[in-house]
């Protein structure tokens, strides 16, 4: 149930921006296949903010606003939800993963906002990881 504070650094200050609260279940599949170690996760939850987040990254005031790029004031509450998967694997010292994201603002309250381009996020990546040094075996 994580509650996480923003603080923005900048030249000349400190600021907080807000909170987010984005609670998740957690879903693990551990086995072991001929010395390696495998575990598949599957990680989703709703994520929510209040009105300070999400007007740090979605207000549009007065001075910056245009024909194309109206004013607004974002609200708190539902920021979307997320989806990862993941498999990773270890072999000794040698590390495996990959990974797949999907990120959804579609139902957000921001989803009016002009600074908002696109409701659907996809990521994905691989990784490669060589422990130089343990003192646990895993």
């Amino acid at each position: 149930m994580p509650l996480r504070v923003a603080i923005s650094f900048g030249a000349e200050k400190i600021a907080y921006q807000g909170y987010v609260f984005d609670p998740y279940i957690l879903i693990e599949l551990k086995t072991k296949a001929r010395n390696f170690d495998l575990s598949w996760s599957h990680f989703f939850g709703p994520i929510y903010a209040d009105q300070m987040f999400h007007g740090y990254y979605y207000n549009v005031g007065e001075k910056d606003a245009t024909q194309s790029r109206p004013t607004y004031s974002a609200e708190s509450g539902y920021s979307g939800y997320k989806y990862t998967t993941s498999l990773n694997g270890w072999k000794g010292l040698w590390g495996y993963g990959v990974f797949f994201r999907y990120d959804s603002l579609r139902s957000a309250v921001f989803r009016d906002s002009p600074l908002l381009e696109t409701k659907i996020n996809l990521t994905g990546g691989v990784g490669l990881i060589y422990l130089l040094y343990s003192e646990s075996k895993f």
